[in-house]
């Protein structure tokens, strides 16, 4: 599977009512080959969501693989 066409959601509430800004600072696959965006839910047990996505230079993963760690940092401001 291309990773490019593979997009994963998180769900969560947050604290206050600032806005959020995702950080990655590194990942095994490359940081720079990592995509975030942030969105607005209702209608669920969540009010935010965190999309990560992945460029062409993330390559593919095969069947039983993985990416490695991807840590993502979130502040408010």
């Amino acid at each position: 599977m291309n990773l490019s066409g593979l997009k994963i959601r998180y769900y969560f509430t947050k604290d206050g009512s600032e806005g959020l800004n995702t950080i990655i600072d590194w990942a095994q696959i490359g940081a720079a080959n990592i995509t975030t965006s942030l969105g607005s839910v209702t209608g669920t047990n969540a009010d935010t969501y965190v999309e990560i996505g992945f460029t062409s230079g993330a390559g593919s993963l095969l069947a039983g693989g993985q990416t490695g760690d991807i840590p993502a940092a979130y502040s408010q401001g």
